[in-house]
C-alpha cells in the first residue's frame, strides 16, 4: 500500500516497558458509576477533600509490618529504646500519609487545546496543573497507555501531557485518566480520576492515490471555454503581492526578499470555469477509503493553493482554497456518517 507522503504514521503502539497500570476502574461499572457522580468531568477541576483517595502503599504496608515485629520485640524482651524507636517511626508514618494527602489536594487541573490528528497518528492532550498558594511535587498523570510527571510551583503551572492513538476517524476521546502522588517518603499512595472532557477531531488517512480530473463541475457549461474568466489559480504567472497569514511557502518570491523588497508571494492565474471536484463516488473501494483518498487530494491541492470542491453526497462543499477551505473540508471528512456515539 503506498505511504501518504505528508505522514509517517507510526505501525506500533505506545512503548509499554516501565508502562505504569493506570488502575482506572472499567466503565458501566458500579465503582465507576459511583467516581463519575463524585467526580464529574469538567474542562477545569479543582480537587478538594472528598476527591482525593488515599492508601497505604506497598512500601507502606512493609513499613507497617515492620513496626508491628518491633512492638512486639519490645513487648517481649521490655525494651524501652525500641519501645521508642517503634513509636517515632509509627508519627513519621503518620505524618507522611498527611503530607501526602496535601500534596495532592487543591490542584487545579484543566484542559488545554490540542491538535487535530490523522488517523494512526498520536493525539496529544496537554493538561495544566496550578498549585493552590503551595508547592506540589512529583505529580503523575496516567492513563493505560500513557503517562507524564513532574512538579507544581506555586507560581508557575505544570504542562503535562497524555498521549492517546487514534484507531478511527471522528472525535477521540480522552478517558478517565488517575493522578497521583507518593510524595515525600512513598509510604502511602493519594490518587484520584478526573475526566476532563477532552477531543480530538481526528480526519482520514491520506491515502496516496492517482486522480484523473474530469470536467465533474456541479454547474456543467455547454461550452466551457467562453464561459472561463481568469482568477487566481496555478497556471500562469500573474505577478507578486504583500504576504498573507495561510501562504505557503512554496509560494513565498524569495529573490525579491533577498532584494530587499518585503516578504511578497507570487501569484498565478486560472481559468474560473476549470474548478477541481472531489466526488465521492468518483473513488472505488469502501466509504473509509473513498475518504481516505479524498483526504490526501485536499492536502495535495491546499499545498498546490488550487481551488477545489467536494461533493460528498448529502454534504457539498463549493470550490474555495486557504488554510480556513482546507479545515473545513477535514473536518466534514473526518465526522462524515459517524454513526458510534462515542464520536459525534
Amino acid at each position: 500500500m503506498p505511504k501518504s507522503r505528508y505522514l509517517n504514521l507510526p505501525r506500533s503502539g505506545l512503548p509499554r516497558s516501565g508502562l505504569p497500570h493506570s488502575g482506572s476502574p472499567r466503565s458501566g461499572t458500579k465503582l465507576s458509576g459511583w467516581i463519575e457522580k463524585r467526580i464529574p468531568k469538567a474542562a477545569s477541576l479543582s480537587l478538594n477533600h472528598k476527591q482525593v483517595f488515599i492508601l497505604p502503599s506497598k512500601a507502606g504496608i512493609g513499613f507497617v509490618i515492620a513496626l508491628a515485629l518491633m512492638l512486639i520485640a519490645a513487648i517481649n524482651f521490655e525494651n524501652s529504646l525500641i519501645y521508642a524507636v517503634a513509636f517515632w517511626l509509627f508519627s513519621l508514618f503518620s505524618i507522611n500519609i498527611i503530607q501526602t494527602w496535601r500534596n495532592l489536594a487543591n490542584i487545579k487541573l484543566s484542559a488545554q487545546g490540542v491538535m487535530p490528528i490523522f488517523l494512526g497518528e498520536r493525539a496529544h492532550f496537554n493538561i495544566c496543573l496550578e498549585g493552590h498558594k503551595k508547592d506540589h511535587h512529583q505529580i503523575k498523570i496516567m492513563t493505560s497507555t500513557s503517562y507524564d510527571q513532574g512538579s507544581v510551583s506555586a507560581l508557575s503551572p505544570a504542562l503535562l501531557t497524555l498521549i492517546c492513538e487514534s484507531d478511527q476517524r471522528g472525535y477521540l476521546k480522552l478517558p478517565r485518566f488517575k493522578i497521583e502522588s507518593r510524595y515525600p517518603l512513598g509510604l502511602a499512595v493519594a490518587w484520584s480520576y478526573v475526566d476532563l472532557d477532552q477531543k480530538a477531531l481526528v480526519y482520514p488517512y491520506p491515502f496516496e492515490n492517482t486522480f484523473k480530473q474530469e470536467n465533474n463541475d456541479l454547474d456543467v457549461y455547454s461550452d466551457q471555454e467562453t464561459k472561463a474568466t481568469t482568477k487566481i489559480g496555478v497556471d500562469d504567472f500573474m505577478g507578486l503581492r504583500a504576504y498573507q497569514a495561510g501562504d505557503g511557502i512554496n509560494r513565498i518570491a524569495w529573490k525579491a526578499l533577498s532584494k530587499g523588497q518585503g516578504l511578497l508571494v507570487k501569484q498565478f492565474n486560472a481559468q474560473a470555469g476549470m474548478d477541481i471536484w472531489l466526488n465521492l463516488e468518483s473513488f472505488e473501494g469502501s466509504l473509509e477509503h473513498k475518504l481516505s483518498c479524498i483526504c490526501y487530494w485536499v492536502i495535495k491541492f491546499y499545498e498546490q493553493q488550487q481551488n477545489f470542491g467536494v461533493n460528498l453526497g448529502t454534504i457539498i462543499i463549493k470550490p474555495n482554497s486557504g488554510e480556513e477551505h482546507k479545515n473545513s473540508v477535514l473536518r466534514e471528512l473526518a465526522l462524515y456518517n459517524i454513526k458510534d456515539s462515542n464520536y459525534v
